[in-house]
Protein backbone atom coordinates (compact mmCIF):
# COMPACT_ATOMS: atom_id res chain seq x y z
CA UNK A 1 0.00 0.00 0.00
CA UNK A 2 1.53 3.53 -0.99
CA UNK A 3 0.38 4.87 2.82
CA UNK A 4 2.94 2.37 4.29
CA UNK A 5 5.48 3.19 1.65
CA UNK A 6 5.21 6.42 2.13
CA UNK A 7 5.50 6.10 6.15
CA UNK A 8 8.58 3.88 6.05
CA UNK A 9 10.47 6.35 3.87
CA UNK A 10 10.81 8.73 6.12
CA UNK A 11 11.51 9.01 10.36
CA UNK A 12 10.08 5.81 11.97
CA UNK A 13 6.80 6.79 14.22
CA UNK A 14 6.55 5.58 17.59
CA UNK A 15 4.32 2.91 17.04
CA UNK A 16 4.60 0.50 20.59
CA UNK A 17 3.79 4.30 22.41
CA UNK A 18 1.25 4.71 20.17
CA UNK A 19 0.09 1.36 20.67
CA UNK A 20 -0.01 1.00 24.35
CA UNK A 21 -1.92 4.83 24.75
CA UNK A 22 -4.15 3.44 22.26
CA UNK A 23 -4.48 -0.08 24.39
CA UNK A 24 -5.17 1.98 27.66
CA UNK A 25 -7.40 4.11 26.03
CA UNK A 26 -9.76 1.51 24.80
CA UNK A 27 -9.46 -0.35 27.90
CA UNK A 28 -10.48 2.65 29.75
CA UNK A 29 -12.97 3.22 27.76
CA UNK A 30 -14.48 -0.04 28.00
CA UNK A 31 -13.90 0.01 31.94
CA UNK A 32 -16.26 3.35 32.13
CA UNK A 33 -18.95 1.27 30.53
CA UNK A 34 -18.60 -1.83 32.97
CA UNK A 35 -18.61 0.37 36.34
CA UNK A 36 -21.49 2.36 35.22
CA UNK A 37 -23.44 -0.69 34.12
CA UNK A 38 -21.91 -2.05 37.79
CA UNK A 39 -23.02 1.00 39.56
CA UNK A 40 -26.67 0.77 38.10
CA UNK A 41 -27.07 -2.72 39.27
CA UNK A 42 -26.01 -2.00 42.95
CA UNK A 43 -27.63 1.87 43.10
CA UNK A 44 -30.49 1.05 45.95
CA UNK A 45 -27.17 -0.65 48.03
CA UNK A 46 -26.45 2.96 49.77
CA UNK A 47 -23.84 6.23 49.84
CA UNK A 48 -20.72 4.21 50.52
CA UNK A 49 -21.71 1.88 47.31
CA UNK A 50 -21.93 5.08 45.01
CA UNK A 51 -18.96 6.79 46.30
CA UNK A 52 -16.46 3.49 45.34
CA UNK A 53 -18.41 3.27 41.72
CA UNK A 54 -17.87 7.05 41.57
CA UNK A 55 -14.12 6.93 42.34
CA UNK A 56 -13.03 4.26 40.06
CA UNK A 57 -14.92 6.30 37.89
CA UNK A 58 -13.57 9.60 37.91
CA UNK A 59 -10.29 7.48 37.87
CA UNK A 60 -11.16 5.78 34.91
CA UNK A 61 -11.89 8.69 33.19
CA UNK A 62 -9.06 10.60 33.87
CA UNK A 63 -6.95 7.90 32.41
CA UNK A 64 -8.88 8.15 29.07
CA UNK A 65 -8.73 11.45 29.07
CA UNK A 66 -5.19 11.56 29.24
CA UNK A 67 -4.08 8.95 27.16
CA UNK A 68 -6.01 10.63 24.31
CA UNK A 69 -4.99 13.37 24.47
CA UNK A 70 -1.01 12.15 24.57
CA UNK A 71 -2.29 9.70 21.36
CA UNK A 72 -3.69 12.72 19.48
CA UNK A 73 -0.18 14.73 20.25
CA UNK A 74 1.81 11.81 19.17
CA UNK A 75 0.39 10.79 15.65
CA UNK A 76 0.19 14.63 14.55
CA UNK A 77 3.76 14.95 15.94
CA UNK A 78 4.78 11.82 14.28
CA UNK A 79 3.29 13.27 10.99
CA UNK A 80 5.10 16.51 10.94
CA UNK A 81 8.21 14.32 11.14
CA UNK A 82 7.65 12.51 8.37
CA UNK A 83 6.08 15.37 6.25
CA UNK A 84 9.02 17.67 6.95
CA UNK A 85 11.59 14.73 5.31
CA UNK A 86 9.72 13.75 2.86
CA UNK A 87 9.69 18.12 2.08
CA UNK A 88 13.50 17.44 1.90
CA UNK A 89 13.59 14.57 0.00
CA UNK A 90 11.86 16.04 -3.11
CA UNK A 91 13.55 19.47 -2.60
CA UNK A 92 16.77 17.12 -2.97
CA UNK A 93 15.25 15.54 -6.05
CA UNK A 94 14.26 18.85 -7.68
CA UNK A 95 17.93 20.53 -7.22
CA UNK A 96 19.47 17.46 -9.32
CA UNK A 97 16.89 17.48 -11.54
CA UNK A 98 17.16 18.31 -15.09
CA UNK A 99 14.65 20.77 -16.91
CA UNK A 100 12.82 18.44 -19.26
CA UNK A 101 11.93 15.69 -15.86
CA UNK A 102 10.78 18.73 -14.47
CA UNK A 103 8.78 20.60 -17.48
CA UNK A 104 7.50 16.63 -17.97
CA UNK A 105 5.94 16.15 -14.47
CA UNK A 106 4.45 19.93 -14.54
CA UNK A 107 4.05 22.21 -11.77
CA UNK A 108 0.93 21.74 -10.37
CA UNK A 109 1.70 18.24 -9.47
CA UNK A 110 5.50 19.53 -8.20
CA UNK A 111 3.25 22.07 -5.90
CA UNK A 112 0.62 19.51 -4.71
CA UNK A 113 3.63 17.24 -3.48
CA UNK A 114 4.71 19.36 -1.20
CA UNK A 115 2.16 21.68 0.02
CA UNK A 116 -1.37 20.15 -0.42
CA UNK A 117 -0.90 16.37 -0.14
CA UNK A 118 1.34 16.84 2.91
CA UNK A 119 -0.87 18.64 4.46
CA UNK A 120 -3.61 16.23 3.75
CA UNK A 121 -1.36 13.56 5.64
CA UNK A 122 -1.28 15.61 8.62
CA UNK A 123 -4.51 17.02 8.99
CA UNK A 124 -5.88 13.31 8.88
CA UNK A 125 -3.43 11.48 10.74
CA UNK A 126 -4.95 12.24 14.15
CA UNK A 127 -8.46 10.86 12.81
CA UNK A 128 -6.92 7.95 11.94
CA UNK A 129 -4.83 7.11 15.13
CA UNK A 130 -8.41 7.36 17.32
CA UNK A 131 -9.76 5.62 14.54
CA UNK A 132 -7.38 2.26 15.52
CA UNK A 133 -8.11 3.48 19.11
CA UNK A 134 -11.28 3.01 18.38
CA UNK A 135 -10.89 -0.31 16.94
CA UNK A 136 -9.25 -1.23 19.91
CA UNK A 137 -12.23 -0.33 22.24
CA UNK A 138 -14.88 -2.47 20.08
CA UNK A 139 -12.20 -5.31 20.52
CA UNK A 140 -12.74 -4.96 24.82
CA UNK A 141 -15.96 -3.53 24.63
CA UNK A 142 -16.86 -7.37 22.92
CA UNK A 143 -15.00 -8.96 25.49
CA UNK A 144 -16.96 -7.36 28.26
CA UNK A 145 -20.22 -8.37 26.35
CA UNK A 146 -18.83 -11.74 26.29
CA UNK A 147 -19.18 -12.19 30.03
CA UNK A 148 -22.80 -11.11 29.62
CA UNK A 149 -23.58 -13.01 26.71
CA UNK A 150 -22.42 -15.64 24.68
CA UNK A 151 -25.16 -15.41 22.33
CA UNK A 152 -25.11 -11.67 22.45
CA UNK A 153 -21.12 -11.92 20.75
CA UNK A 154 -22.22 -14.11 18.08
CA UNK A 155 -24.93 -11.24 17.37
CA UNK A 156 -22.59 -8.83 17.35
CA UNK A 157 -19.98 -10.74 15.39
CA UNK A 158 -22.86 -11.62 12.70
CA UNK A 159 -23.97 -8.00 12.02
CA UNK A 160 -20.88 -6.64 12.27
CA UNK A 161 -19.47 -8.74 9.63
CA UNK A 162 -22.41 -7.93 7.25
CA UNK A 163 -21.48 -4.44 7.89
CA UNK A 164 -17.94 -4.90 6.95
CA UNK A 165 -18.69 -6.60 3.77
CA UNK A 166 -20.58 -3.62 2.79
CA UNK A 167 -18.54 -1.28 3.87
CA UNK A 168 -15.73 -2.83 1.93
CA UNK A 169 -16.65 -2.64 -1.39
CA UNK A 170 -18.31 1.02 -0.70
CA UNK A 171 -14.76 2.34 0.65
CA UNK A 172 -13.15 0.76 -2.57
CA UNK A 173 -15.54 2.97 -4.72
CA UNK A 174 -14.97 5.57 -2.23
CA UNK A 175 -10.95 5.55 -2.63
CA UNK A 176 -11.45 5.65 -6.26
CA UNK A 177 -13.52 8.47 -6.89
CA UNK A 178 -11.29 10.25 -4.46
CA UNK A 179 -8.29 9.47 -6.44
CA UNK A 180 -10.20 11.01 -9.83
CA UNK A 181 -10.58 13.96 -7.86
CA UNK A 182 -7.12 14.54 -7.07
CA UNK A 183 -5.99 14.07 -10.83
CA UNK A 184 -8.95 16.42 -11.77
CA UNK A 185 -7.73 18.90 -9.22
CA UNK A 186 -4.23 18.97 -10.73
CA UNK A 187 -5.65 19.86 -13.67
CA UNK A 188 -7.30 22.73 -12.28
CA UNK A 189 -4.48 24.09 -10.76
CA UNK A 190 -2.64 23.91 -14.05
CA UNK A 191 -5.52 25.85 -16.07
CA UNK A 192 -5.61 28.21 -13.16
CA UNK A 193 -1.23 28.88 -13.96
CA UNK A 194 -1.62 29.10 -17.55
CA UNK A 195 -4.19 31.88 -16.78
CA UNK A 196 -2.03 33.38 -14.41
CA UNK A 197 1.01 32.86 -16.83
CA UNK A 198 -0.45 34.50 -20.05
CA UNK A 199 -2.82 37.15 -17.94
CA UNK A 200 -1.35 39.34 -20.69
CA UNK A 201 -2.16 37.51 -23.68
CA UNK A 202 -5.65 36.69 -21.76
CA UNK A 203 -6.47 40.32 -21.51
CA UNK A 204 -5.32 41.09 -25.12
CA UNK A 205 -6.69 38.23 -26.86
CA UNK A 206 -10.34 37.69 -26.65
CA UNK A 207 -10.70 33.95 -27.81
CA UNK A 208 -7.87 33.13 -26.09
CA UNK A 209 -9.64 33.95 -22.52
CA UNK A 210 -12.86 32.28 -23.89
CA UNK A 211 -10.89 28.96 -24.39
CA UNK A 212 -9.42 28.94 -21.25
CA UNK A 213 -12.49 30.25 -19.69
CA UNK A 214 -14.20 27.16 -21.10
CA UNK A 215 -11.19 25.04 -20.17
CA UNK A 216 -11.58 25.94 -16.49
CA UNK A 217 -15.40 25.82 -16.60
CA UNK A 218 -15.24 21.84 -17.54
CA UNK A 219 -12.41 20.68 -15.13
CA UNK A 220 -14.15 22.20 -12.15
CA UNK A 221 -17.39 20.25 -13.32
CA UNK A 222 -15.13 17.20 -13.17
CA UNK A 223 -13.96 18.22 -10.07
CA UNK A 224 -17.41 18.72 -8.90
CA UNK A 225 -19.22 15.41 -10.33
CA UNK A 226 -15.70 13.66 -8.68
CA UNK A 227 -16.34 14.95 -4.87
CA UNK A 228 -19.75 14.36 -5.18
CA UNK A 229 -19.31 10.95 -6.14
CA UNK A 230 -16.77 10.51 -3.15
CA UNK A 231 -19.17 12.44 -1.06
CA UNK A 232 -21.76 9.72 -2.28
CA UNK A 233 -20.46 6.69 -1.48
CA UNK A 234 -19.30 8.23 1.98
CA UNK A 235 -22.94 8.81 2.93
CA UNK A 236 -23.60 5.44 2.47
CA UNK A 237 -20.75 4.20 4.59
CA UNK A 238 -22.43 6.67 7.63
CA UNK A 239 -25.82 5.42 7.31
CA UNK A 240 -24.45 1.56 6.90
CA UNK A 241 -22.87 2.22 10.16
CA UNK A 242 -26.04 3.53 11.89
CA UNK A 243 -28.14 1.07 11.03
CA UNK A 244 -26.05 -1.61 11.68
CA UNK A 245 -26.12 -1.09 15.13
CA UNK A 246 -29.85 -0.43 15.73
CA UNK A 247 -29.95 -3.53 13.82
CA UNK A 248 -27.66 -5.27 16.10
CA UNK A 249 -29.99 -3.36 19.22
CA UNK A 250 -33.00 -4.72 17.89
CA UNK A 251 -31.57 -8.16 17.24
CA UNK A 252 -30.31 -8.73 21.25
CA UNK A 253 -33.90 -7.78 22.20
CA UNK A 254 -36.04 -9.83 19.73
CA UNK A 255 -33.47 -12.45 18.77
CA UNK A 256 -31.19 -13.24 22.02
CA UNK A 257 -34.86 -14.68 24.55
CA UNK A 258 -35.06 -17.07 21.49
CA UNK A 259 -31.97 -18.96 22.62
CA UNK A 260 -33.34 -20.33 25.19
CA UNK A 261 -31.90 -19.14 27.90
CA UNK A 262 -32.89 -16.51 30.64
CA UNK A 263 -30.80 -13.43 29.79
CA UNK A 264 -33.95 -11.22 31.06
CA UNK A 265 -31.19 -9.97 33.81
CA UNK A 266 -28.77 -8.97 31.61
CA UNK A 267 -31.04 -7.48 28.50
CA UNK A 268 -30.71 -4.50 29.62
CA UNK A 269 -26.89 -4.23 30.17
CA UNK A 270 -26.72 -6.09 26.39
CA UNK A 271 -28.21 -3.80 25.28
CA UNK A 272 -26.38 -0.37 26.35
CA UNK A 273 -23.33 -2.29 25.32
CA UNK A 274 -24.30 -3.12 21.61
CA UNK A 275 -25.06 1.39 21.86
CA UNK A 276 -21.95 2.46 23.14
CA UNK A 277 -20.54 0.51 20.20
CA UNK A 278 -21.96 3.06 18.35
CA UNK A 279 -19.50 5.72 19.13
CA UNK A 280 -16.39 3.70 18.43
CA UNK A 281 -17.63 2.02 14.86
CA UNK A 282 -18.85 5.56 13.71
CA UNK A 283 -15.49 6.47 14.06
CA UNK A 284 -14.35 3.77 12.33
CA UNK A 285 -16.44 4.05 9.52
CA UNK A 286 -16.22 8.06 9.36
CA UNK A 287 -12.72 7.37 8.74
CA UNK A 288 -13.24 6.18 5.36
CA UNK A 289 -13.05 9.52 3.73
CA UNK A 290 -9.84 10.49 5.49
CA UNK A 291 -8.54 7.09 4.28
CA UNK A 292 -9.40 7.78 0.76
CA UNK A 293 -7.90 11.26 0.90
CA UNK A 294 -4.43 10.39 2.58
CA UNK A 295 -4.02 6.92 0.19
CA UNK A 296 -4.75 9.11 -2.88
CA UNK A 297 -2.18 11.62 -1.75
CA UNK A 298 0.47 9.33 -0.73
CA UNK A 299 0.08 7.33 -4.16
CA UNK A 300 0.53 10.46 -5.76
CA UNK A 301 3.80 11.52 -3.34
CA UNK A 302 4.71 8.12 -3.64
CA UNK A 303 4.95 8.10 -7.41
CA UNK A 304 6.54 11.56 -7.85
CA UNK A 305 8.99 10.78 -5.53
Amino acid sequence: MALFRYISRGPRPPVRKLALFAAVAGLSNAGILAILNTAAEHASEGAESNFWYLSLFAITLIAFTYTQRHLFLISTNAADSIVQAYRQRIASLIRRCDLRGIDGLGRARLYAAVTRQPQVVVQVAGQLVMAGQSAVLVVFTIGYLATLSEWAVYLTFAVIGLAVLIYRRKQADTMAAQAQAEKAENQLFEQLTDLIDGFKEVRLHAPRSHDLGNALDGVSDTVKFQRGIANHHFAQLIVVAQATFYLLAGAIVFLLPAFGEDYSGELLKTVTVSLFLIGPISAIVGSAAAVAMVTAAANDMVELE
